[in-house]
């Protein structure tokens, strides 16, 4: 009697346990039929399309140099029924640098115009594209460098560069592969794929040796940093007198700086600003990325083309920031001090068109190194020297600040690397 109740135990045990199995592996399989398609990513790989760019320079007032590039666009889409599409596009190459007789080097960043390559080109100008472009002093140290956004960059009186011409369009898998293998027709490409962020594709072992830090190693540029100077609209000018400090200095920031909401509701919404295209608009309606206005392109692509639409127009001058808490020019001197140093390189106006790029910590150990347990000191803002009053100072990034009642800068920043690889 005794063992019968100890087996209809076991037996009424083991179904409880049977049955919480079952339910656990039918909610499983539930979410998979029902649950799951709503929010799984999908990675579809979409056939490869290919385009030629053809980019004419002289630099140095004598030295020509041709950048005649194939470009494969290796195209993912990782999206998910939950987000929406996501498409990632893979350029080879995604940057291509020449070295000059000097020792120089010239960077060009591969458009992202994959789009096109696979719809096609009927109806697309492909003339009159101006390229971001990079500047080196030093073509075996690609840690700082100029980028030139616009065309006044060229036409400036501290210009190494000038633009001849540049053509965009279509290519066969056939002109890839004869221009890949082809490198002894080509001048050699400066840039090396281990000093550049690996993308999707790389393993470990790349990451890795991106990270490694030792003190010294200077890295490849990662962003590239600076401020557009806008000119305020005569009528609103006034507008700005509320928020000026008493003793009226030239550069300032409102009280609070940054933190001041009321102040960025106001340049945002309330005045009105005037650009390089002829008429007075409100911030929101300028259009900041790093290109150069054509009023008839309708090419829509990245990394030198303006996206052509009715209410976004090219802005004011560029001017370049040098910040000195970020590698190269940061040491463990700077880094540990009470304040970190970002200067505007105006040059009085001289220097309109560019931005000053650099490299930026990777890894614990080099903030470590250079910054010790500091980290987001206040930051002392200067325009060719002059200080930008700010009470308090700023411990984020500063995203604008005034000049008299007459300009506003505005933050400007280019990423100049776009997914891919170098070969």
């Amino acid at each position: 009697m005794v063992a019968a109740m100890k087996v209809r135990h076991v037996l009424a045990g083991a179904a409880v346990v049977i049955a919480a199995v079952l339910i656990v592996n039918w909610q499983a399989i539930f979410y998979r039929l029902a649950v799951a398609p709503q929010f799984s990513s999908e990675r579809v790989e979409v056939p490869g399309a290919y385009y030629r760019y053809v980019y004419k320079f002289v630099h140095d007032g004598s030295e020509d140099m041709v950048f005649d590039t194939v470009v494969a666009c290796k195209t993912r889409d990782t999206g998910s029924k939950a987000t929406g599409p996501s498409i990632l596009n893979g350029l080879t190459p995604n940057l291509y640098a020449q070295r000059t007789r000097a020792g120089h080097a010239v960077l060009v960043v591969s458009p992202d115009v994959c789009s096109w390559a696979r719809r096609g080109w009927d109806g697309v100008r492909r003339e009159g594209f101006l390229p971001v472009v990079l500047w080196f002093e030093d073509a075996d140290d690609l840690s700082s460098g100029l980028a030139y956004v616009s065309a006044q960059a060229y036409a400036g009186p501290n210009s190494r560069l000038k633009f001849v011409s540049s053509k965009i369009g279509p290519a066969t898998r056939e002109e890839w592969l004869a221009w890949r293998t082809g490198k002894d027709k080509r001048p050699a490409n400066v840039v090396k794929q281990d000093w550049v962020r690996p993308g999707l594709g790389f393993g470990r072992e790349a990451r890795a040796r991106y990270f490694e830090f030792w003190p010294g190693r200077k890295y490849f540029v990662d962003a590239c940093h600076g401020y557009i100077r806008l000119k305020i609209a005569e009528a609103d000018r006034a507008k700005f007198h509320k928020f000026w400090p008493a003793h009226r200095p030239r550069f300032w920031m409102p009280k609070g700086g940054d933190g001041n909401k009321a102040f960025w509701a106001f340049v945002q919404d309330d005045v009105k600003y005037v650009g390089a295209v002829p008429g007075e608009k409100y911030l929101r309606d300028f259009w900041f990325g790093p290109y150069e206005y054509f009023a008839v392109s309708d090419l829509a692509g990245e990394y030198g083309v303006v996206l052509r639409s009715n209410h976004r127009d090219y802005p004011g001058e560029y001017f370049p920031v040098m910040r000195h808490d970020q590698p190269p020019l940061v040491t463990p001197e700077t880094g540990r001090a009470d304040h970190r140093i970002w200067n505007v390189v105006a040059e009085g106006g001289r220097n309109d068109g560019y931005l000053y790029c650099q490299s930026a910590p990777r890894s614990k150990e080099e903030r470590t190194y250079y910054q010790g347990d500091r980290r987001g000191g206040p930051i002392r803002l200067s325009v060719d020297e002059e200080p930008v009053f700010a009470d308090p100072l700023s411990r984020g990034s500063i995203t604008y600040f005034v000049e008299q009642d007459t300009h506003l800068w505005t933050r400007s920043r280019v990423l100049p690397i776009p997914n891919g690889r170098i070969e």
